[in-house]
């Protein structure tokens, strides 16, 4: 029988964080993969077998924002002295 374990552990044996278990099971990268209530529970050889792709778990482009590396601006005027 296919052993059913939880995305904590999951993620435990994939190297990744347990939200990210959960975005591989919403876009159905995870065979086997089942939501039962709001728990999702992966078959342990599926999550055994996982190898992320060449980008590894950042599989979504810069969203906006601020940039890395760029300072913040403050709100407010600046005081002169």
């Amino acid at each position: 029988m296919n052993e059913m374990i939880t995305t904590t552990e999951a993620a435990v044996i994939i190297g990744c964080l347990p939200s990210s278990v959960r975005n591989l099971c919403i876009r159905g990268k995870i065979p086997g993969a089942e939501k039962r209530g709001r728990d999702w529970f992966i078959p342990r050889a599926a999550a055994e077998a996982y190898t992320p792709g060449p980008q590894g778990f950042a599989v979504h482009p810069y969203r906006g924002g601020r940039k890395p590396g760029t300072k913040v601006k403050k709100k407010g005027k600046e005081k002169e002295e």
